[in-house]
Protein backbone atom coordinates (compact mmCIF):
# COMPACT_ATOMS: atom_id res chain seq x y z
CA UNK A 1 0.00 0.00 0.00
CA UNK A 2 1.55 3.42 -0.88
CA UNK A 3 0.33 7.11 0.28
CA UNK A 4 -0.66 8.16 -3.07
CA UNK A 5 -3.07 5.62 -3.73
CA UNK A 6 -4.80 6.68 -0.02
CA UNK A 7 -4.76 9.68 -1.08
CA UNK A 8 -6.82 9.54 -3.82
CA UNK A 9 -9.34 7.15 -1.87
CA UNK A 10 -9.42 9.96 0.28
CA UNK A 11 -10.29 12.37 -2.55
CA UNK A 12 -13.29 9.88 -3.84
CA UNK A 13 -11.03 8.89 -6.86
CA UNK A 14 -10.69 5.56 -6.45
CA UNK A 15 -11.50 2.55 -8.72
CA UNK A 16 -13.82 0.02 -7.38
CA UNK A 17 -10.81 -2.96 -7.26
CA UNK A 18 -8.87 0.02 -5.81
CA UNK A 19 -11.65 0.95 -2.98
CA UNK A 20 -11.52 -3.10 -2.09
CA UNK A 21 -7.97 -3.56 -1.81
CA UNK A 22 -7.72 -0.25 0.81
CA UNK A 23 -10.12 -2.09 2.30
CA UNK A 24 -8.65 -5.41 3.37
CA UNK A 25 -5.59 -3.30 3.82
CA UNK A 26 -7.74 -1.49 6.93
CA UNK A 27 -8.56 -4.36 8.71
CA UNK A 28 -5.00 -4.70 10.26
CA UNK A 29 -5.11 -2.03 13.37
CA UNK A 30 -1.99 -1.16 12.39
CA UNK A 31 -2.31 0.26 9.16
CA UNK A 32 -5.95 1.77 10.58
CA UNK A 33 -4.08 4.04 12.43
CA UNK A 34 -1.96 5.09 9.73
CA UNK A 35 -5.16 5.85 7.24
CA UNK A 36 -6.44 7.83 10.53
CA UNK A 37 -3.67 10.12 10.61
CA UNK A 38 -3.21 10.83 6.69
CA UNK A 39 -6.85 11.03 7.35
CA UNK A 40 -6.56 13.77 9.64
CA UNK A 41 -3.45 15.31 7.47
CA UNK A 42 -5.74 15.56 4.37
CA UNK A 43 -8.87 16.92 5.82
CA UNK A 44 -6.51 19.50 7.78
CA UNK A 45 -4.87 20.76 4.68
CA UNK A 46 -8.16 21.34 2.76
CA UNK A 47 -8.20 24.19 5.80
CA UNK A 48 -5.01 25.76 4.23
CA UNK A 49 -7.17 26.87 0.99
CA UNK A 50 -7.19 31.04 1.23
CA UNK A 51 -9.28 32.86 -0.68
CA UNK A 52 -6.60 34.66 -2.61
CA UNK A 53 -3.66 33.32 -4.26
CA UNK A 54 -2.03 30.94 -2.19
CA UNK A 55 2.20 31.18 -0.64
CA UNK A 56 3.21 27.32 -1.07
CA UNK A 57 6.39 27.74 1.31
CA UNK A 58 3.80 29.01 4.34
CA UNK A 59 1.33 26.31 3.04
CA UNK A 60 4.35 23.68 3.47
CA UNK A 61 5.26 24.82 6.77
CA UNK A 62 1.56 24.21 8.50
CA UNK A 63 1.80 21.19 6.95
CA UNK A 64 4.81 20.18 8.61
CA UNK A 65 3.44 21.57 12.02
CA UNK A 66 0.15 19.32 11.23
CA UNK A 67 2.16 16.18 10.77
CA UNK A 68 2.21 16.08 14.48
CA UNK A 69 -1.79 15.59 14.84
CA UNK A 70 -3.45 15.07 18.52
CA UNK A 71 -3.66 11.11 18.73
CA UNK A 72 -0.54 10.35 17.04
CA UNK A 73 3.25 9.38 18.82
CA UNK A 74 4.80 12.81 18.76
CA UNK A 75 8.11 11.15 18.38
CA UNK A 76 7.13 9.69 14.76
CA UNK A 77 10.85 9.86 12.99
CA UNK A 78 10.68 11.90 9.79
CA UNK A 79 11.70 8.85 8.06
CA UNK A 80 8.00 7.72 9.08
CA UNK A 81 6.37 10.65 7.20
CA UNK A 82 8.31 10.81 3.88
CA UNK A 83 6.07 8.87 1.65
CA UNK A 84 3.14 10.91 3.06
CA UNK A 85 5.27 14.51 3.02
CA UNK A 86 6.22 12.93 -0.85
CA UNK A 87 3.05 12.78 -2.12
CA UNK A 88 2.40 16.47 -0.65
CA UNK A 89 5.20 17.96 -2.09
CA UNK A 90 4.12 16.98 -5.68
CA UNK A 91 1.22 19.12 -5.27
CA UNK A 92 3.45 21.76 -3.94
CA UNK A 93 5.38 21.66 -7.32
CA UNK A 94 2.09 22.18 -9.09
CA UNK A 95 1.21 25.56 -6.70
CA UNK A 96 1.40 24.48 -3.20
CA UNK A 97 -1.23 22.83 -0.76
CA UNK A 98 -3.34 25.52 -0.36
CA UNK A 99 -3.70 25.81 -4.08
CA UNK A 100 -4.41 21.92 -4.91
CA UNK A 101 -6.69 21.48 -1.88
CA UNK A 102 -8.94 24.91 -2.60
CA UNK A 103 -8.78 24.27 -5.70
CA UNK A 104 -9.39 20.24 -6.17
CA UNK A 105 -13.33 20.63 -5.15
CA UNK A 106 -13.85 23.12 -8.02
CA UNK A 107 -11.96 20.95 -10.89
CA UNK A 108 -12.45 17.54 -10.16
CA UNK A 109 -14.75 15.80 -12.37
CA UNK A 110 -17.27 13.14 -11.13
CA UNK A 111 -18.55 10.54 -13.31
CA UNK A 112 -21.56 9.09 -11.97
CA UNK A 113 -22.86 5.69 -13.61
CA UNK A 114 -26.74 5.06 -13.17
CA UNK A 115 -25.89 1.51 -13.86
CA UNK A 116 -28.71 -0.70 -13.36
CA UNK A 117 -31.15 1.75 -11.26
CA UNK A 118 -32.77 5.36 -11.87
CA UNK A 119 -30.41 7.87 -9.78
CA UNK A 120 -31.20 11.07 -8.79
CA UNK A 121 -27.94 14.19 -8.42
CA UNK A 122 -27.93 17.12 -7.27
CA UNK A 123 -25.23 19.76 -8.46
CA UNK A 124 -22.97 22.32 -7.12
CA UNK A 125 -25.45 24.93 -8.50
CA UNK A 126 -28.53 23.27 -6.90
CA UNK A 127 -29.41 21.84 -10.55
CA UNK A 128 -31.22 18.31 -10.37
CA UNK A 129 -30.52 15.58 -12.87
CA UNK A 130 -32.59 12.48 -13.07
CA UNK A 131 -30.26 9.45 -14.88
CA UNK A 132 -32.07 6.71 -16.70
CA UNK A 133 -30.49 3.01 -16.65
CA UNK A 134 -27.16 2.80 -17.97
CA UNK A 135 -26.34 5.99 -18.08
CA UNK A 136 -23.30 8.49 -17.20
CA UNK A 137 -22.83 12.04 -16.27
CA UNK A 138 -19.73 13.38 -15.98
CA UNK A 139 -19.81 16.60 -13.90
CA UNK A 140 -17.14 19.13 -11.42
CA UNK A 141 -17.90 19.42 -8.00
CA UNK A 142 -18.47 23.01 -8.43
CA UNK A 143 -18.81 25.25 -11.51
CA UNK A 144 -16.27 27.38 -11.75
CA UNK A 145 -15.20 29.35 -15.20
CA UNK A 146 -18.07 31.46 -17.42
CA UNK A 147 -20.26 28.24 -17.74
CA UNK A 148 -21.86 25.12 -16.58
CA UNK A 149 -20.81 21.99 -18.45
CA UNK A 150 -21.46 18.48 -17.67
CA UNK A 151 -21.09 15.74 -20.47
CA UNK A 152 -23.73 12.82 -20.92
CA UNK A 153 -23.73 9.17 -21.97
CA UNK A 154 -27.08 7.76 -22.27
CA UNK A 155 -30.66 9.28 -21.08
CA UNK A 156 -31.10 11.89 -18.12
CA UNK A 157 -33.75 14.86 -17.39
CA UNK A 158 -32.19 18.04 -16.28
CA UNK A 159 -33.95 20.65 -14.11
CA UNK A 160 -31.65 23.49 -14.04
CA UNK A 161 -31.02 26.01 -11.70
CA UNK A 162 -31.32 29.52 -13.66
CA UNK A 163 -28.27 32.04 -13.90
CA UNK A 164 -28.68 33.83 -17.30
CA UNK A 165 -24.73 35.02 -16.40
CA UNK A 166 -23.73 31.46 -16.60
CA UNK A 167 -24.83 29.02 -19.33
CA UNK A 168 -25.95 25.14 -18.60
CA UNK A 169 -24.30 23.23 -20.96
CA UNK A 170 -24.41 19.49 -21.66
CA UNK A 171 -22.24 18.11 -24.40
CA UNK A 172 -23.62 14.71 -25.44
CA UNK A 173 -22.22 13.36 -28.32
CA UNK A 174 -21.79 15.95 -31.26
CA UNK A 175 -24.37 17.49 -29.63
CA UNK A 176 -23.89 20.30 -27.27
CA UNK A 177 -27.05 21.64 -25.88
CA UNK A 178 -27.03 25.17 -23.94
CA UNK A 179 -29.65 26.89 -21.38
CA UNK A 180 -29.71 29.08 -18.61
CA UNK A 181 -32.52 27.71 -16.84
CA UNK A 182 -35.19 25.02 -17.59
CA UNK A 183 -36.25 21.36 -17.88
CA UNK A 184 -35.82 19.01 -20.56
CA UNK A 185 -34.85 15.33 -21.35
CA UNK A 186 -31.73 14.18 -23.32
CA UNK A 187 -31.88 11.08 -24.86
CA UNK A 188 -28.92 9.29 -26.58
CA UNK A 189 -29.00 5.80 -27.43
CA UNK A 190 -28.72 3.95 -31.07
CA UNK A 191 -27.00 6.24 -32.60
CA UNK A 192 -29.50 9.03 -32.59
CA UNK A 193 -29.73 12.07 -29.94
CA UNK A 194 -32.79 13.58 -28.64
CA UNK A 195 -34.16 16.17 -26.72
CA UNK A 196 -37.01 17.37 -25.32
CA UNK A 197 -38.57 20.49 -23.65
CA UNK A 198 -40.78 20.52 -20.74
CA UNK A 199 -40.25 24.41 -19.29
CA UNK A 200 -38.04 27.12 -20.68
CA UNK A 201 -36.50 27.52 -23.46
CA UNK A 202 -33.28 25.30 -25.08
CA UNK A 203 -30.55 25.63 -27.33
CA UNK A 204 -29.33 22.90 -29.41
CA UNK A 205 -26.63 22.84 -31.60
CA UNK A 206 -24.42 20.11 -33.66
CA UNK A 207 -21.61 21.64 -35.50
CA UNK A 208 -22.68 24.79 -37.75
CA UNK A 209 -26.34 23.74 -37.12
CA UNK A 210 -28.57 25.02 -34.52
CA UNK A 211 -32.23 25.18 -33.57
CA UNK A 212 -33.73 26.70 -30.46
CA UNK A 213 -37.23 24.71 -28.83
CA UNK A 214 -39.42 25.60 -26.75
CA UNK A 215 -41.71 23.77 -24.56
CA UNK A 216 -43.49 20.73 -26.15
CA UNK A 217 -40.83 20.65 -29.10
CA UNK A 218 -37.76 18.47 -29.49
CA UNK A 219 -34.82 18.09 -31.72
CA UNK A 220 -33.40 14.70 -33.33
CA UNK A 221 -29.86 13.91 -34.31
CA UNK A 222 -28.71 11.07 -36.12
CA UNK A 223 -25.03 10.72 -35.67
CA UNK A 224 -24.64 9.64 -39.27
CA UNK A 225 -26.49 12.82 -40.13
CA UNK A 226 -25.21 16.22 -40.03
CA UNK A 227 -28.34 18.56 -39.39
CA UNK A 228 -30.91 18.60 -36.68
CA UNK A 229 -34.79 18.02 -37.21
CA UNK A 230 -36.94 20.13 -35.45
CA UNK A 231 -40.70 18.55 -34.87
CA UNK A 232 -43.24 18.68 -32.39
CA UNK A 233 -43.04 16.24 -29.14
CA UNK A 234 -46.22 14.22 -29.94
CA UNK A 235 -46.29 12.45 -25.99
CA UNK A 236 -45.11 12.42 -22.63
CA UNK A 237 -43.59 8.40 -23.12
CA UNK A 238 -39.80 10.02 -22.48
CA UNK A 239 -40.80 10.49 -18.86
CA UNK A 240 -41.33 6.85 -18.07
CA UNK A 241 -38.68 6.46 -15.99
CA UNK A 242 -39.54 9.13 -13.50
CA UNK A 243 -43.40 9.42 -13.63
CA UNK A 244 -43.39 5.61 -13.69
CA UNK A 245 -45.98 5.91 -16.31
CA UNK A 246 -45.89 5.16 -20.11
CA UNK A 247 -48.23 7.73 -21.38
CA UNK A 248 -48.76 6.93 -25.43
CA UNK A 249 -50.38 9.58 -26.99
CA UNK A 250 -50.87 8.26 -30.60
CA UNK A 251 -47.27 7.12 -29.96
CA UNK A 252 -45.84 4.61 -32.23
CA UNK A 253 -45.84 1.01 -30.77
CA UNK A 254 -42.31 0.74 -31.77
CA UNK A 255 -41.43 3.73 -29.35
CA UNK A 256 -43.09 1.85 -26.81
CA UNK A 257 -41.43 -1.55 -27.06
CA UNK A 258 -38.19 0.74 -26.44
CA UNK A 259 -39.34 2.21 -23.36
CA UNK A 260 -40.65 -1.17 -22.19
CA UNK A 261 -37.73 -2.79 -22.95
CA UNK A 262 -35.41 -0.64 -20.99
CA UNK A 263 -37.76 -0.21 -18.05
CA UNK A 264 -38.04 -4.05 -17.75
CA UNK A 265 -34.68 -4.97 -19.61
CA UNK A 266 -35.75 -7.25 -22.31
CA UNK A 267 -35.73 -6.90 -25.79
CA UNK A 268 -38.73 -6.80 -28.25
CA UNK A 269 -38.34 -7.15 -31.51
CA UNK A 270 -41.13 -6.09 -33.86
CA UNK A 271 -40.72 -7.61 -37.21
CA UNK A 272 -43.23 -5.56 -39.05
CA UNK A 273 -42.14 -2.46 -40.39
CA UNK A 274 -45.81 -1.50 -40.32
CA UNK A 275 -46.83 -2.89 -37.05
CA UNK A 276 -44.00 -0.94 -35.55
CA UNK A 277 -45.64 2.60 -37.08
CA UNK A 278 -48.83 1.69 -35.41
CA UNK A 279 -50.23 4.25 -33.34
CA UNK A 280 -51.31 3.88 -29.49
CA UNK A 281 -53.29 5.73 -27.44
CA UNK A 282 -53.11 4.18 -23.38
CA UNK A 283 -51.36 4.75 -20.16
CA UNK A 284 -49.56 1.94 -18.52
CA UNK A 285 -48.37 1.97 -14.95
CA UNK A 286 -44.82 0.12 -14.50
CA UNK A 287 -45.92 -1.68 -11.77
CA UNK A 288 -48.04 -3.85 -13.99
CA UNK A 289 -46.78 -7.11 -15.27
CA UNK A 290 -45.01 -6.64 -18.67
CA UNK A 291 -46.93 -9.39 -20.21
CA UNK A 292 -50.28 -7.69 -19.09
CA UNK A 293 -49.05 -4.45 -20.59
CA UNK A 294 -47.83 -6.43 -23.91
CA UNK A 295 -51.67 -7.97 -24.00
CA UNK A 296 -53.95 -5.14 -23.52
CA UNK A 297 -51.37 -3.38 -26.07
CA UNK A 298 -51.82 -5.95 -28.77
CA UNK A 299 -55.85 -6.58 -28.03
CA UNK A 300 -55.73 -2.31 -29.36
CA UNK A 301 -53.50 -3.37 -32.13
CA UNK A 302 -54.34 -6.82 -33.30
CA UNK A 303 -51.27 -8.36 -32.71
CA UNK A 304 -49.61 -11.30 -30.60
CA UNK A 305 -47.03 -12.12 -28.46
CA UNK A 306 -44.40 -14.86 -28.42
CA UNK A 307 -41.16 -15.73 -26.55
CA UNK A 308 -38.64 -16.78 -28.05
CA UNK A 309 -35.18 -17.44 -25.50
CA UNK A 310 -34.59 -13.84 -24.28
CA UNK A 311 -36.87 -11.82 -27.19
CA UNK A 312 -40.01 -10.96 -26.53
CA UNK A 313 -41.92 -10.68 -30.42
CA UNK A 314 -44.45 -8.76 -31.40
CA UNK A 315 -46.53 -10.00 -34.49
CA UNK A 316 -49.51 -9.85 -36.92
Amino acid sequence: MNDDLLVKYLAGEAEEHERRRIADWLRDEKNAAHFRQLEQIWNGSRELAPSDAPDAEEAWERFKVRKDLPGGPQERSLRDWLPVAAVLALLLVAGGVAEYVGGFWSSRMVRLNSEQTVRNVTLADGSVVTLNKNSELSYPRRFTGSSRTVSLQGEAFFDVETDREKPFVISVNDVEVEVTGTSFNIKSREEVTEVIVESGSVRVRLGDDAVALQPGEKAVSHFAGANLKKTPARDALYKYYRTNEFVCQRTPLQELAEALGAAYGVQIVIPDATLREQPLTAVFRKEEPLDQILKVAGQTLDFKVRHNGEQIILER
